[in-house]
């Protein structure tokens, strides 16, 4: 709950002495609880992965146990006050403010044993294993998930997830395997052929089946069953996309992928933008209408901002075209994608 500061740390008794608060006015804001966790980390390879992972719970300010709040996740890294986490596009405590418990996680951090990257590339991403590092962010992210619902203060029909990087796969991913998340917000990015094509020529083994080969013959059958883009029927949850115009390659294959299958998604890119967006305008947009996707997604609220009436405008027809194929797949009685 503390941003960075400056301070003195006396080595005799360990006393810590702030020397410069840059930010006063924070002292104003009312903040809810935060709550650590740990949880086990169920990874497919021994000794790959540390035994437990850990992250936090915002409560929101006026939290009641006895209600039950939509939730927000934040499936990367829990390294302390983050204004808007990893990329700084998700403002965690003012959505926590606003009425959306969110769940921040670390996702743990491999240990390749000693191994060159190329070794280590090819066994995290390894088709034989089950793609341990894929496998292991999933369930790592699900065990927290499950720690918290099983308190019985969140209702598990109304969950978001979303975030940068790492955070924008691991979203994508779990869209893939489970059907238990409402929302989805991503600056882009996923587990996908675009990976071969965008990587520096010799920075890693391009005709290696284990790791990232030419998405070509034998090749597709490598990247098909961690490509998203290869199954978009599988995607329930709208999806709201924040692009940085540097990767706007990154993400063309799934956009069309969506539009081709009329699923319900949002797209938007940030010109002069790179992977962790600089520019102070954009971040406040993305903070602005992050909150407003969560809320509408989450809350069924739109806020009545005249500005804004396009946006939900346009928002309504993707709830329609949700609702639509939500009892297309009733009256088809196709099951909903387990965990693999």
């Amino acid at each position: 709950m503390q941003p960075a500061h400056v301070a003195e740390i006396d080595t005799q008794s360990g006393a810590i002495t702030v020397i410069a608060d840059v930010n006063p006015e924070l002292k104003n804001i009312r903040f809810g609880k935060v709550e650590r966790i740990e949880w086990e980390v169920p990874s497919t390879v021994p000794k790959l992965y540390p035994p437990r992972a850990f992250g936090y719970i915002l409560y929101p300010p006026d939290f009641d146990p006895s209600r039950k709040y939509p939730l927000f996740i934040a499936p990367y890294s829990a390294g302390g006050f983050q204004r808007g986490d990893v990329g700084d596009e998700h403002p965690l405590f003012v959505y926590a403010a606003n009425g959306i418990l969110v769940l921040h996680t670390s996702f743990p951090f491999e240990n390749p044993m000693n191994m060159t990257n190329a070794d280590a590339m090819r066994l995290l991403f390894s088709s034989k294993q089950g793609f341990p590092y894929l496998t292991t962010m999933l369930h790592s992210t699900l065990q927290a998930l499950d720690l918290v619902a099983n308190r019985g203060f969140i209702d598990e029909k109304r969950v978001g997830i979303g975030g940068l990087s790492q955070g924008s796969g691991n979203s994508l991913y779990m869209l893939q395997k489970v059907d238990r998340i409402a929302a989805v917000s991503i600056a882009g990015g996923y587990m996908g052929p675009w990976i071969y094509y965008s990587t520096t020529p010799g920075s890693q083994p391009r005709s290696d089946a284990e790791w990232c080969p030419a998405p070509i013959g034998d090749g597709l059958k490598w990247w098909n069953p961690i490509d998203i883009a290869q199954h978009v029927d599988k995607v329930k949850a709208p999806i709201l996309f924040n692009i940085p115009d540097q990767e706007i390659g990154a993400n063309t294959t799934l956009l069309r992928h969506l539009e081709d299958a009329h699923k319900p998604f949002d797209a938007y890119v940030f010109p002069g933008e790179y992977h962790e967006k600089w520019q102070p305008a954009h971040r406040r947009a993305i903070y602005e209408r992050n909150l407003d996707w969560f809320r509408f997604w989450l809350q069924d609220y739109e806020d009545p901002d005249p500005t804004k009436a396009e946006q939900y405008k346009r928002w309504r027809e993707l709830r329609k075209l949700q609702v639509a194929q939500d009892a297309e797949r009733a009256n088809t009685g196709k099951e909903a994608p387990k965990v693999q």
